[in-house]
């Protein structure tokens, strides 16, 4: 006798927390059943079977177990010179979850049979046209945590604006020593990367010290390629010079950080509103100056930002910010070392972009420009 998986979920991959995870399974003992106990940590779930067959689906437990920080970013990262670990930091906890789950069918006799699995979570989810036409997380044993590069799996596109922190987060099923080649001047470092997810620090604000001091970068394009192993992962870093402006951070939909650097606040408006009256009307009306007390007042900011002539690519990273479930707006200092109170998580009001208009000329798209409204309380 035996568990039997006639829709069954892959052990070896990594799982997208935030899509599905339906599990169907029967009995091939020829014992009618009775239920199925579903065991998840200390969580336990009967279900009853349709013509003999289980069905469970794993998201929403899954979903509340890999997040246990609320998708908050609590990691500050601080650069020591002579110290390239201190360049690297563990968020496996904040993004990666393996799970053993236990599968127990109980029959009508009384007797049982079980089985055990453990599967690899990610705190991520794939759209249905990405998985579709192979923009997916599947098999390989080593991503970065970011919006895929058109038509690839294995290539990104990134922007790194320097004076202020940024970091690539590196997904390794077997982690270990891994090496960055920037093939657009041929230097490389290797990197101890010994965790499940690796946030992989270029800056922590300050330009004293970055990850040039060990693999220099040119402003511009940086072609790296970055290597564990027999498996290699290729990104584009543009590096923009130090300069002004209104940054960003959010998580994206594969659980890493992405950032971008708006050219400007266009607009800044504040809606104060009342909270509210208490009435004070218990008097005389000689004796009476103030029938009722005002509670107090309360106030938000939104700030429309722009960002201009953005390339295609970098939109294709951009589109995050609207779907993401958790945003920044740095308040630190440029040039600084970031501190905790350098971020403050804010709202986008923003509810739609135009992705593409092929309508457009040439020359109107090159000089697109993206607005986003955030509001700050």
């Amino acid at each position: 006798m035996s568990i039997v998986f006639t829709k069954q979920l892959s052990t070896e991959n990594f799982l997208n927390a935030y899509n599905n995870s339906v599990v169907e399974f029967s009995s091939d003992s020829g014992v009618e059943a009775e239920k199925a106990t579903i065991s998840i940590g200390t969580l336990e779930f009967e279900i009853l079977p349709i013509n003999e067959v289980f069905r469970f689906n794993l998201k929403e437990v899954i979903t509340v177990l890999i997040n246990s920080n609320n998708f908050q970013d609590d990691t500050l990262p601080e650069l020591e010179a002579g110290d390239t670990s201190s360049f690297v930091y563990d968020n496996s906890d904040n993004t990666y979850l393996e799970q053993l789950v236990g599968y127990q069918i109980t029959f009508i006799d009384g007797d049982t049979e079980s089985i055990c699995k453990t599967y690899k979570f990610l705190k991520s989810v794939e759209q249905l046209e990405q998985n579709k036409v192979g923009l997916s997380i599947s098999s390989n044993d080593m991503y970065m945590l970011s919006t895929f590069k058109e038509a690839t799996n294995n290539s990104y596109n990134v922007t790194y604006f320097e004076g202020y922190p940024f970091d690539i987060s590196i997904l390794l099923a077997n982690p270990g020593t891994t090496t960055i080649l920037n093939k657009t001047n041929a230097l490389s470092y290797s990197f101890e990367m010994n965790n499940t997810v690796n946030r992989l620090f270029f800056s922590d604000g300050r330009i004293t010290i970055s990850i040039a001091d060990y693999l220099p970068l040119i402003d511009g394009l940086n072609e790296l390629q970055i290597t564990r192993g027999s498996n290699s992962i290729f990104v584009n870093v543009y590096k923009v010079a130090a300069k002004a402006g209104q940054y960003v951070k959010w998580q994206n939909q594969y659980g890493g950080w992405s950032y971008w650097l708006f050219n400007c606040i266009h607009n800044r408006e504040r809606k104060v509103s009342d909270s509210g009256e208490v009435n004070n009307d218990f008097d005389n009306i000689e004796n009476t100056t103030s029938p009722l007390f005002d509670i107090g007042k309360t106030s938000q900011d939104t700030l429309t930002l722009i960002s201009k002539c953005v390339e295609q690519e970098d939109q294709e990273v951009l589109d995050g910010i609207l779907d993401s479930p958790k945003v920044y707006y740095f308040t630190g200092t440029r040039l600084s070392q970031v501190n905790d109170v350098s971020w403050l998580a804010v709202k986008v009001k923003t509810s739609s972009i135009e992705i593409t208009d092929y309508k457009k000329k040439a020359k109107e798209l090159q000089d697109k420009k993206l607005k986003f409204l955030i509001d700050i309380q």
